[in-house]
């Protein structure tokens, strides 16, 4: 197993063909990561980190920690992770007009920029969670006012 792997990294069309065939269109990216469509499930993207900031790591942990809880409602969920955390795929959330947007959301949410919230279905949530408050705040009941804007500034 290791020599054919090696054999296929070192065959740069390959690899790229690899890449090609996996990553589909280039959705976004942020300070730590690169979010593409994933080519062979369309309802999945894939988060690619490459940084040391471990945001895969961090909305894995996250996820798995609040997956069997009342409070899962409120983030996209996490389908698997690479053994390094390097990549990650989450279900793929669309967008709408922020007049859509609701007023009141979690205040354990608090990276409140309108490209990290979107709809899974008719569900209303957070797609981009590593820098979230749940570590200090914990998962509580209160919930904060938004004024949707673009950006945090």
């Amino acid at each position: 197993r290791i020599e054919a792997i090696t054999k296929l990294r070192e065959d740069d069309i390959v690899s790229l063909e690899f890449i090609n065939f996996i990553l589909g269109d280039l959705l976004g990216w942020g300070e730590s990561r690169y979010v593409f469509d994933y080519n062979p499930d369309s309802k999945y993207v894939i988060k690619i980190d490459l940084s040391n900031y471990n945001a895969n790591v961090m909305e894995y942990h996250i996820w798995n920690d609040i997956k069997e809880t009342k409070h899962a409602k409120w983030f996209a969920p996490i389908k698997s992770m690479s053994p390094c955390g390097r990549i990650m795929l989450q279900e793929k959330c669309k967008f709408r007009d922020i007049e859509k947007y609701p007023k009141l959301i979690p205040s354990y949410l608090s990276d409140i920029k309108i490209d990290n919230f979107g709809w899974i279905g008719k569900r209303f949530v957070c797609l981009d969670y590593a820098g979230s408050n749940l570590i200090t705040k914990g998962l509580t009941n209160k919930m904060q006012k938004v004024n949707w804007r673009w950006d945090n500034g």
